[in-house]
């Protein structure tokens, strides 16, 4: 789309005050979310029934203090985790053409990785997404989109400073995605002088953006909103010419639209144009949670602050001024009792407790207690705020459940074999794997432009990937379920491949000594199989020379490699062939050889003579 094309879209929706068509729909779903977020329930709480009076309400209303906020939490925290995942345990990786030189190539990664890496207050790209993308924006608003601009600068000696703008869904008012790619998106935001508020729009483009500012009438007088020192392209008038914009054209040379959605789970009430947070499915749960807690805290209330039922005889009046009081009233006056205040019973000294007073009857037999229980308390039975916290127990459960497909979360610590571990780890793997394609969406985009702001991006592919475990096994399960496959007799391929597992988890915070194993596992033979094996194919003369020093010898081989040679593990493969061979070579020169051939020596089985007579 170019500039005359999104003129012709945007203006109309300028003038008009227009959106588009699923803009009330991520509205509604933000504000729904923040507030099971920041527990601001108080729009949410209704009169269930219909004998609750308003009276009533308002008192359930006050009296409920919400726990939405912490379960938010206690659900969003796994997500959480996921945004924190980087180092070794995310691949991140710039790639240049290979027809460029070194040179250049070192000098375009060190370029971007300077922008990259401070993106926001002088930290990476990741930190910004972990800690404003996924703990606010992407669990309350989907829908909102991530901006990359750059600050004014003088391209002859600066280069641009990108910086991240978190755009909520009610700035952006209209859109479109073609093959999941971004044509372009308009963004609306107040502008305001002397208390006169006005919108300015700006619509974004593949290489352009036009910035529509409002001209406002202050006092009479019409302002431009425009900054100093920038001249407008041309101006935009409705046709009563009561409202006026001047609109710039600038070039970001972007390649792309800049901004792109944070985005989850697409909505299939919109047709998939827009998304869920991710703890939706969960929500329900929430909503129940409300009813249940709002009626908790009113019970709990009662149990806590229980009532108390006491006779009181009838009020005397006030005796010092000699007025009488009957039934709450001066009998001569027909004022209300200025003692009692018009209950006809004397007043009593109260406490927190709801006091409920019956008056004393005439006749002594028609007292309800006996005279010795005259102070009596009733409060609710203890069973019904039992059974209530008990449920809204199972509702967290149930959301736990519903988001993780495990009961993981909520469940009492008890033995469970290696196995149930690594495939209860497996099932939150999967349901916390759309967040990790998310940021590497949205860190892939945002490097992407900031090398186009920085003027490295030619030729540029950004790799960001997360790894199949989000939330890695611990150590000892995948070294239980590695020795369980050994007693099973699995083959030898699969072995070597969960031995190589261990070693990634081994060091997975360990980037350097990481990548020196998985190098010396390139060499040394039947990795993963057992002794045991690995002496029974040396028994059939399996094994060659080679083969046995390097699988006995391994580490006084890359002990030496590495004294003799500092950069051996930066070196080609075939480079590290070579030594390697080298070293091995002049290893086996030095041992006795059990054969001619090199080689251990067949085991053959000959059946023994006949005996003779």
């Amino acid at each position: 789309m170019n500039v005359e094309q999104a003129r012709a879209r945007v203006e109309p929706l300028i003038l008009t005050g227009g959106t588009h068509p699923d803009y009330a729909h991520c509205v509604a779903h933000a504000a729904r979310n923040r507030k099971f977020a920041t527990g601001n329930i108080a729009s949410l709480l209704r009169r269930y029934v219909s004998r609750e009076s308003e009276a009533e309400f308002a008192v359930r209303q006050a009296l409920t203090i919400s726990t939405a906020p912490a379960v938010w939490k206690e659900l969003s925290t796994p997500f959480q985790q996921v945004s924190r995942l980087k180092g070794s345990n995310v691949e991140r990786r710039f790639d240049y053409p290979a027809d460029l030189s070194d040179d250049e190539r070192t000098r375009r990664t060190a370029i971007l990785l300077s922008a990259v890496d401070q993106y926001y207050a002088n930290r990476p790209i990741e930190d910004y997404l972990a800690e404003h993308v996924v703990q606010s924006e992407a669990m309350t608003d989907p829908n909102a989109w991530l901006l990359t601009e750059f600050l004014p600068f003088d391209f002859r000696t600066e280069r641009a400073r990108p910086y991240p703008v978190l755009m909520p869904c009610e700035a952006a008012v209209d859109f479109a995605r073609v093959a999941g790619v971004v044509e372009y998106v308009t963004f609306r935001l107040d502008v305001s002088v002397d208390g006169i508020t006005g919108s300015r729009y700006t619509c974004y483009l593949d290489n352009e953006s036009i910035d529509y500012w409002p001209v406002l009438t202050v006092g009479g007088a019409q302002v431009s909103t425009l900054p100093a020192g920038r001249p407008a392209d041309g101006v935009l008038r409705s046709e009563q010419g009561t409202q006026v914009w001047e609109y710039r054209v600038l070039r970001h040379n972007a390649g792309r639209v800049p901004a792109a959605p944070i985005g989850y789970v697409p909505d299939p009430e919109t047709q998939r144009r827009t998304f869920v947070s991710p703890l939706h499915p969960a929500l329900c749960f929430l909503e129940k949670e409300l009813k249940t807690g709002s009626e908790f805290d009113v019970v709990m209330a009662k149990v806590m602050h229980p009532h108390k039922t006491q006779y009181v005889p009838a009020c005397p009046g006030d005796v010092a001024h000699q007025q009488a009081c009957i039934n709450g009233r001066n009998p001569t006056t027909q004022d209300t009792c200025t003692v009692c205040h018009g209950s006809g019973q004397s007043p009593i000294a109260t406490s927190a407790l709801d006091v409920n007073t019956f008056p004393l009857p005439k006749d002594m037999a028609d007292l309800k207690f006996k005279l010795s229980e005259m102070v009596h308390f009733s409060s609710p039975d203890i069973g019904i705020p039992k059974f209530q916290m008990e449920y809204a127990e199972y509702l967290v459960k149930r959301a736990q459940r519903t988001l993780f497909n495990t009961e993981t979360l909520s469940q009492v610590t008890v033995a469970r074999t290696a196995t149930e571990r690594l495939a209860e780890a497996d099932q939150k793997n999967t349901a916390l794997m759309p967040l990790a394609e998310c940021l590497s969406r949205l860190y892939v985009h945002a490097a992407t432009v900031s090398a186009a702001y920085v003027d490295v991006a030619q030729g540029l592919s950004v790799v960001y990937e997360y790894p199949k475990d989000l939330i890695p096994p611990s150590l000892q399960d995948l070294e239980a379920a590695f020795g369980e496959a050994q007693k099973a007799g699995l083959d030898t391929m699969y072995l070597e491949q969960k031995y190589r597992d261990i070693i990634r988890r081994k060091f997975a915070d360990n980037p350097e000594e990481r990548r020196k194993m998985e190098v010396k596992l390139r060499f040394v033979p039947f990795v993963g199989g057992s002794d045991a094996y690995v002496l029974q194919l040396a028994a059939l003369g399996y094994i060659t020379a080679e083969e046995r020093v390097l699988r006995t010898h391994q580490d006084s081989i890359f002990y030496r490699l590495e004294t003799t040679n500092p950069n051996f593990y930066d070196l080609a493969p075939a480079a590290q062939q070579q030594l390697v061979d080298a070293e091995v070579a002049a290893l086996l020169a030095k041992l006795p050889s059990a054969t001619g051939s090199g080689t251990f020596p067949r085991v053959t089985f000959n059946p023994p003579a006949a005996a003779t007579a």
